[in-house]
């Protein structure tokens, strides 16, 4: 009888743990840090420019959940945005996974996505989703 309390107790711990460990968020990487060059037609750097980045993952946060953050290049038209996090836990990402697997025609990406606009600039943007960083933007002068 006390065998079989003892190993009622230890599968009960065990679930518990796991119960508990499931239900903790944890935190992953959305965009690595992202060092972008801003420079005219003429492989120019521009210094000062406001820069733009907007960052999510449409999977583990909500369509209102964008972040965005601005900053200005330095004197070499260069800007550095640090590294991006998310944080979700397991069943959520679980979860996540059964629904891409369900809706995989229909939505575009459930991959974490990061755009830059360069202020003043006609084609201002860069896209991130996934892979290689682009590295830098043209600004076309308006």
């Amino acid at each position: 009888m006390k065998r079989n309390k003892l190993i009622i107790l230890l599968v009960g711990s065990v679930g518990l743990i796991i119960l508990i460990n499931s239900v903790l968020p944890y935190s992953s990487v959305i965009v690595p840090e992202w060092r972008v060059v801003v420079i005219d037609e003429d492989q120019k750097p521009l210094p000062n420019r406001s820069v733009r980045q907007i960052w999510m993952h449409s999977a583990l946060e909500s369509a209102n959940s964008t972040h965005e953050e601005d900053r200005y290049t330095d004197n070499s038209g260069a800007v550095v945005f640090p590294e991006r996090r998310v944080e979700a836990s397991p069943i959520k990402r679980g979860w996540v996974m059964v629904l891409e697997t369900i809706d995989f025609f229909s939505h575009s990406s459930y991959r974490p996505s990061s755009i830059i606009f360069v202020d003043g600039s006609v084609n201002e943007t860069l896209w991130y989703q996934g892979g290689d960083l682009p590295g830098h933007v043209v600004v076309v002068r308006k």
